[in-house]
């Protein structure tokens, strides 16, 4: 008991410093998770369907809204490569398309936990490969990976938001296979990705 209170002022120093740092910890974490919760997460996955005819769909599993504001595809096939926007559909005749502009386009908003179906990779693959050649043909005997690409505003973010995903395009006897070469969808967390993304009008 004499030692403490010869030494009460050093204990409550070491006291207040010790709280002090749990404090800023428990501040830290805090913040870390708020900032994990608030961030943009969009899900690109297939499914209703096999190989090419495969649905093509976005999921928005971020907190708030976001607008999808470009959708664009990369192919690798052998030595080749293209690269394109699908963000305008094709797929919609003119006559059921009709005066609403919302029918041509897969831009938009898209609420928190909803998705998109963003059409058919065989659809998708058309809007890339070259005129002329059938999307079925250039993958019968060639391997190819297919990227696809979203670019969206949020609104917790000042800077546009993105994601990818790789699909993996296999040669086979009756039909090319689809399949994702990873597991999750990659989200472009750099800013300074997404500065370029700014200044490029939502190219990737």
């Amino acid at each position: 008991m004499d030692w403490l209170r010869q030494n009460s002022e050093v204990l409550n120093v070491a006291l207040n410093g010790a709280m002090l740092l749990v404090w800023v910890l428990y501040l830290q974490v805090f913040l870390s998770g708020f900032r994990r919760q608030r961030r943009a997460k969009i899900v690109i996955s297939m499914g209703a369907g096999a190989g090419l005819d495969a649905q093509c769909l976005l999921s928005n599993m971020s907190e708030d809204a976001i607008y999808v504001a470009n959708l664009i595809a990369h192919v690798e096939a052998g030595d080749e490569g293209w690269d394109a926007s699908f963000i305008d559909r094709r797929d919609v005749p003119d006559e059921e398309a009709g005066r609403d502009p919302t029918r041509r386009t897969r831009q938009g908003p898209l609420r928190a936990g909803d998705y998109m179906d963003a059409g058919a990779f065989r659809d998708l693959l058309g809007h890339v490969v070259p005129e002329g050649r059938d999307p079925e043909t250039v993958f019968t005997r060639v391997e190819g990976i297919l990227t696809v690409e979203v670019v969206a505003l949020y609104a917790a973010e000042d800077l546009p938001v993105a994601a990818r995903r790789r699909f993996r395009i296999r040669p086979d006897d009756d039909a090319p296979r689809l399949e994702p070469v990873d597991l999750h969808t990659e989200q472009v967390r750099s800013r300074r990705q997404r500065r370029r993304l700014a200044r490029d009008g939502g190219r990737l």
